[in-house]
């Protein structure tokens, strides 16, 4: 994760083991869902609309307070900024449509099911861009969102990145070793010329 969010995880699960000493964790929603079974294709879509938001923080509703109490304390000094610490306490039950992106989410974890649904309960997934103006909030798979009367194109790099479910591992761990076989073979081709360039200097 990014600074912010890394730090804020620190600061919270540090403070309040020092103040209380229970160990809690605050999990990022990303870490607490996962795509459904046969909705890959829908994988785009989830990460790019939650963007920021699947690393909103979760902690026990009885440390919420304090977890607060503590981002505040900190954020100026640590630099955190943008990470969402989510109130379960006010999260409401909310209907989930069977076309929404929501129900492309599947989780065992009862708030961030709440969360999900507060979130995209209502975003319905269609097939192509002219579906999209016939629901109030909508997506393609290729993440062009309808909300607010007007049609948007998610940028690529808010969802290249993979971050929910245990899939996001596999495919950013896939990523890192490819670009990793990359740089092994320009360090090679490298080193082929450095060998070449001394040994025409030697016989020069």
């Amino acid at each position: 994760y990014n600074h912010a969010v890394s730090s804020l995880i620190e600061v919270i699960e540090s403070g309040i083991y020092d103040s209380t000493g229970e160990k809690i964790r605050a999990i990022p929603l990303c870490e607490l869902i996962d795509v459904a079974e046969g909705q890959e294709a829908w994988r785009n879509a989830l990460e790019g609309y939650l963007n920021t938001r699947r690393f909103d923080l979760f902690v026990p509703e009885e440390y919420y307070d304090k977890a607060l109490n503590l981002y505040e304390k900190y954020k100026f000094e640590k630099g955190i900024s943008g990470v969402g610490l989510v109130n379960v306490a006010k999260i409401k039950e909310q209907p989930c449509a069977s076309d929404s992106l929501a129900a492309k989410i599947l989780t065992e974890n009862s708030n961030a099911l709440k969360y999900v649904n507060f979130l995209m309960g209502d975003v319905i997934c269609v097939e192509n861009e002219n579906e999209l103006k016939k629901y109030e909030r909508s997506i393609t798979k290729t993440v062009m969102v309808y909300q607010n009367k007007a049609s948007r194109q998610t940028k690529k790099e808010v969802y290249a990145t993979p971050y929910i479910g245990t899939e996001a591992l596999r495919i950013r761990l896939k990523t890192v070793t490819e670009k990793l076989k990359g740089v092994e073979q320009e360090l090679r081709v490298a080193l082929v010329k450095k060998t070449e360039q001394e040994t025409l200097r030697r016989r020069v």
